[in-house]
């Protein structure tokens, strides 16, 4: 994994320039000037590339969405998932944001 744009790792440790333009590979929204994240080794059946993700959707990947988080969605017996109304980047902006005020 390497990071991308303003990161907690060291500047040597991993970084990448931030690829500008490319679609982020949650929300599919274009990764931005200013923005930070990861870019990931993804394989599928067209082989082995790398694809970059925003930092929120990154770590809505990793903690869930807003509804897994407050225990509505399905895995609890709800039938929640991502606010309805936002974009992809939206939701994944208020699940890490509910997850930073809940740790």
């Amino acid at each position: 994994m390497k990071w991308f744009g303003v990161t907690i790792v060291e500047p040597e440790e991993q970084s990448a320039p931030t690829p500008v333009g490319a679609a982020c590979g949650f929300c599919l929204e274009p990764i931005e000037t200013g923005n930070r994240g990861v870019i990931i080794p993804h394989i599928d059946t067209d082989g082995e590339s790398e694809k970059p993700y925003h930092f929120e959707c990154h770590m809505r990947m990793v903690v869930g969405s807003l509804a897994h988080q407050q225990r509505r969605c399905s895995c609890y017996g709800g039938t929640e998932h991502d606010p309805p109304g936002m974009t992809l980047r939206q939701a994944a902006r208020a699940a890490f944001e509910y997850w930073i005020d809940h740790q």
